[in-house]
């Protein structure tokens, strides 16, 4: 859990503290935050705070029913009430928004767990397109550091990479109006960190995944499971758009996420932020043969039993996609995104105040 009071800009409009959620397929996210509903910036962070609730594991080891467990379903409303609570005490002014990404999407009772987030947590959750995961994800880079709305927004390339799915997005290259809002574009994988984790487990090992650890992972295993993700990556052809961006030299490709995210492992067993193909194996290179103890030893203390397939995916996806060097932006989540997604994307939709036009870069 972490919380962050640092001022993000001097240049204030019209504030307002809001608490948006993140409920991904393996981590529950929430930022409290002042908003400058005028500009589209984040004012000033009150709360970071996430908390693990294994949603995207739960429902596979439920095998044919596809369902989320009763068990995972409590603890998942509690994290959210409570959530919920904190967000009130900050002065977060209701009702808060959030958005349920791919385990919700598939599960049985995807759509009736959201229902009860918004009944019994309070908070206006709601279960989004992968496409419109994309959008919000962008704007987190954007709001947290990342290239900006206008040219720069366009030569950038944010890559979210979560539990359940992946997303790689950027700006429409096209200008168009001056005062009309961006268009965001958006690329799509349905691999996660979760789905890694089991594929190992069962399509590279044959066993029936039960959330075991992974560990320790042989290297022919890794290989393997690399090689897996790649050949069902490869079923799908690569937008142009995605691959003249990330052979461009002035792109910028920005993996953002949180403690546990794939780019945070690499960056842990290397110490870099800036982060290659060679990079991801050397890191992953080192985690091989090592039992739970071994990892935790290395520094990986969250999802360790994971650790492994999480950079087998982020090798198997710069493989297929041809990404070259990316820069890690830590995020909690795409809650960012969310809290300006209104104001910079010129609607009402997660927010209720009416927004003003669109601030766009020149």
């Amino acid at each position: 859990n972490r919380a962050d009071t640092t001022h993000l800009t001097m240049n204030k409009g019209r504030i307002v503290t809001r608490a948006a959620f993140d409920i991904g397929s393996g981590k529950t996210k929430m930022l409290v935050a002042d908003v400058d509903t005028t500009l589209g910036t984040l004012a000033h962070l009150h709360l970071s705070v996430d908390a693990s609730v294994p949603f995207k594991s739960d429902v596979l080891a439920s095998g044919d029913a596809r369902e989320l467990s009763d068990g995972v379903i409590r603890r998942g409303l509690g994290v959210l009430r409570d959530l919920a609570d904190c967000a009130t005490r900050c002065g977060a002014v209701p009702p808060h928004a959030g958005i349920a990404t791919d385990v919700f999407r598939g599960a049985r009772n995807g759509e009736d767990f959201v229902s009860r987030v918004r009944r019994e947590a309070g908070i206006d959750a709601r279960i989004v397109s992968q496409e419109e995961e994309a959008a919000v994800g962008f704007l987190t880079a954007v709001a947290l550091g990342g290239a900006g709305s206008g040219a720069d927004g366009r030569r950038m390339l944010a890559w979210d990479s979560g539990g359940g799915s992946y997303q790689l997005s950027s700006l429409v290259g096209d200008d168009g109006a001056a005062d009309a809002p961006p268009v965001v574009r958006a690329s799509v994988g349905p691999w996660g960190s979760s789905g890694a984790w089991c594929a190992l487990i069962e399509r590279v090992r044959g066993l029936r995944f039960e959330r075991q650890t992974a560990n320790p992972v042989r290297r022919a295993e890794a290989e393997r499971l690399v090689a897996l993700i790649r050949d069902d990556l490869a079923r799908t052809p690569v937008e142009p758009w995605v691959g003249e961006l990330g052979a461009a030299p002035s792109a910028q490709i920005v993996g953002f996420g949180g403690e546990s995210c794939i780019f945070r492992v690499v960056e842990q067993l290397s110490g870099k932020t800036v982060q290659t193909r060679d990079d991801v194996q050397v890191a992953l290179e080192k985690m091989l043969d090592k039992s739970d103890e071994e990892i935790v030893a290395l520094g990986i203390h969250d999802e360790y039993q994971l650790a492994v397939p999480k950079l087998c995916l982020m090798a198997a996806v710069m493989d297929h996609l041809h990404l070259g060097t990316l820069r890690y932006q830590p995020a909690n989540g795409s809650c960012a995104g969310l809290l300006i997604y209104d104001t910079t994307m010129g609607v009402t939709k997660y927010w209720p105040e009416v927004p003003p036009p669109p601030v766009i870069d020149p």
